[in-house]
């Protein structure tokens, strides 16, 4: 009887370890997310193999691998040595934004859009103005690239793309201290374009359609 419950101890152990140790990849978590606020530039890349990347395109990518286990995130990351390789996050998704919270300093918070690849609304197609600055000019072509000029002299190109009611704008120029990727709530109404940033909070924009 007692080599018995040894045997039993012994496979409960076995599974105890099994469930303590490294988990799988959450398939919700798996995509391309943007961060929302104070840095919309940065992104955060989970392939379904538990590897990964994050940077600002352009300026520095770093690798690492992850996994998910009971609500809690962890990132390894590749070439760091030390405490700061392995951070652990708590993860929370709700819709397409996935919010990170830090186990070791639960102040830093991120939180992150989900990356989808939009088409082009015919009703944003054209040429805009916005209305406090009818100099400048937004022009949005229907192959997804666009331009910026001011009185007729292009000085910034972009792509761009919607979904739902986001306006993406990615562009090519944008200079230090610029935002790349510009994120917008968009509306058309007529001849009236609406842009309300989601990164710059209070940032309100009407745009009038520019006549030939």
């Amino acid at each position: 009887m007692g080599k018995l419950f040894m045997i039993f101890g012994v496979i409960a152990l076995f599974i105890g370890l099994a469930a303590c140790g490294g988990g799988g990849q959450d398939p919700a978590v798996v995509g391309r997310w943007e961060m929302l606020m104070l840095n919309p530039d940065l992104r955060y890349v989970f392939n379904a193999d538990g590897t990964g990347d994050r940077g600002i395109e352009g300026v520095y990518i770093e690798t690492f691998i992850w996994s998910t286990a009971a609500g809690s995130l962890e990132i390894r990351r590749d070439g760091v040595m030390g405490a700061e390789a392995n951070e652990r996050w708590t993860y929370d998704i709700y819709g397409e934004t996935l919010t990170l919270i830090n186990q070791r300093d639960a102040g830093m918070i991120e939180v992150l859009e989900k990356y989808v690849e939009g088409g082009q609304n015919a009703d944003v197609i054209g040429t805009w103005a916005p209305q406090l600055m009818p100099e400048w000019h937004y022009n949005f072509v229907a192959d997804g690239t666009g331009d910026i000029s001011i009185s007729a002299d292009v000085f910034d190109t972009f792509t761009w793309a919607t979904h739902g009611d986001f306006l993406h704008i990615n562009r090519d120029g944008a200079g230090p201290g610029e935002t790349a990727n510009e994120r917008w709530i968009y509306s058309v109404d007529g001849d009236v374009l609406n842009i309300q940033s989601r990164t710059h909070i209070g940032l309100d924009l009407d745009m009038l359609r520019a006549r030939p």
